[in-house]
């Protein structure tokens, strides 16, 4: 267990490489359907290192596990942090279609397909998220 000082109790790691460790056993647990121990390892590595994609992953996993209040608290705290990628407002609307806050999830992902991005096929996937969403609203705007 990190200690807080900067190294891990006996085993020599620092806070990042203690994160490191419970983000890729996270990954192997979620890789196995185990998304409740997923989740508590993914939430670990994000307090013991305060990385967005650790806390994006942290929600992905926490809608997998139902459990989406904590879902919507990553989502936002990673948002928070990667304002300028599209990518993190998709987490935050996925989190939002499946509160059925689809209302919410349109203004989320309207806000994303306003970023500019070079990356083609994430632009593309966000204007699909719009669409779907405006459908399951009955939109046509």
């Amino acid at each position: 267990v990190y200690d807080g000082k900067g190294k891990s109790g006996g085993t020599g790691q620092t806070k990042e490489e203690h994160a490191a460790e419970l983000y890729e056993r996270a990954t192997t647990e979620e890789g196995q359907g185990n998304f409740e121990s997923a989740l508590m390892l993914f939430s670990g590595a994000a307090r013991a290192h305060a990385r967005p994609r650790y806390m994006r992953r942290a929600a992905t996993c926490a809608i997998k596990a139902g459990k989406l209040d904590e879902a919507e608290s990553w989502a936002r705290q990673a948002l928070d942090l990667r304002r300028e990628d599209p990518s993190y407002y998709r987490v935050m609307a996925d989190v939002l279609r499946a509160s059925d806050r689809l209302d919410e999830a349109f203004e989320v992902l309207s806000e994303a397909a306003e970023i500019r991005t070079e990356n083609d096929a994430l632009a593309s996937e966000v204007l699909s998220d719009l669409d779907r969403v405006k459908a399951a609203l009955g939109r046509s705007d």
